[in-house]
């Protein structure tokens, strides 16, 4: 959602894989992301891995972003885009085994549900690594300035695919948040960890941190090794309490404020981002 009368806005795409609502709050929820020929919802795989995204969604994305060129824009999503961070190109969520079989990776393997693409989104408007929000964003290098998504549940140091958590691609900053959840895939990818966002009043720049809620990878904590200083395209301008941007409150920053607020998760807790609890805006 575009936030109006701010330097900041949100354009969250995510449907639901299992139902639940992602990104930052409020959100616009889409019909499902599955392949069309599977049903809405989980279904009998407990989930199909290929991202979808319809047509009518897809072009709302494009026109929130076009209509707001003086935005700083964040897309939050379930998925993330083509070889854009860790496991997120063809094939990259399964692995072979001895006798060349394919198997689970990071998702499930279902032979007739489209997994060369389970690790990114991989539907648009119908069309098969349509490739369609890769192309705009090549297109217009710069004008989205952060991806946030999940769906690849590993651990911290993973680079499989020569990628990793955090990279920079058609001037944006992607970020693979996944995930909140100790329990959803293999015990060595399930580190449950948590982001914080800060934005500094006047500055081009955002801090991102990662939190880990267990010592099962790590001593839980501030996780140094993610930190990083994102650039942006322009200063951020601190909104007002005039304006009511939704989200902005006095709750504490992460690690204090606990227990968990589930509403700020996606269906399966993979971020937790927005402005008053994950995302701290700051004065300078």
């Amino acid at each position: 959602m575009i936030c109006p009368a701010t330097t900041t806005a949100v354009a969250s795409t995510s449907p639901t894989r299992g139902g639940g609502a992602s990104g930052l709050t409020p959100q616009v929820n889409t019909p499902g992301s599955h392949e069309p020929s599977q049903k809405v919802g989980r279904g009998t795989y407990g989930g199909n891995p290929s991202g979808v995204v319809s047509g009518e969604t897809f072009r709302w994305w494009k026109r929130m972003v076009e209509e707001n060129p003086t935005s700083i824009i964040i897309s939050a999503h379930h998925y993330m885009l083509k070889n854009t961070t860790v496991a997120s190109g063809e094939w990259e969520g399964f692995q072979r085994d001895t006798k060349g079989v394919w198997k689970e990776r990071y998702h499930g393997y279902w032979p007739d549900s489209t997994p060369q693409g389970a690790s990114y989104l991989y539907w648009v408007d119908s069309k098969p690594d349509s490739g369609a929000f890769e192309n705009f964003l090549g297109a217009s290098p710069g004008r989205v300035a952060l991806w946030l998504g999940g769906h690849t549940h590993t651990a911290p140091g993973d680079t499989y695919g020569a990628k990793s958590h955090i990279e920079r691609r058609w001037g944006t900053t992607f970020i693979n948040v996944a995930g909140l959840t100790k329990y959803m895939g293999a015990p060595e990818n399930c580190v449950p960890r948590s982001w914080l966002l800060t934005f500094t009043d006047g500055s081009d720049e955002v801090t991102a941190q990662c939190y880990l809620h267990t010592s099962d990878y790590a001593q839980q904590g501030w996780y140094s090794k993610f930190d990083r200083m994102i650039k942006l395209s322009k200063p951020f301008k601190m909104p007002s309490e005039k304006a009511g941007v939704v989200g902005i409150t006095k709750r504490p920053i992460f690690p204090e404020a606990v227990p968990l607020d589930s509403a700020w998760c996606t269906g399966d807790s993979d971020i937790i981002v927005g402005l008053g609890k994950g995302c701290r805006l700051s004065r300078s």
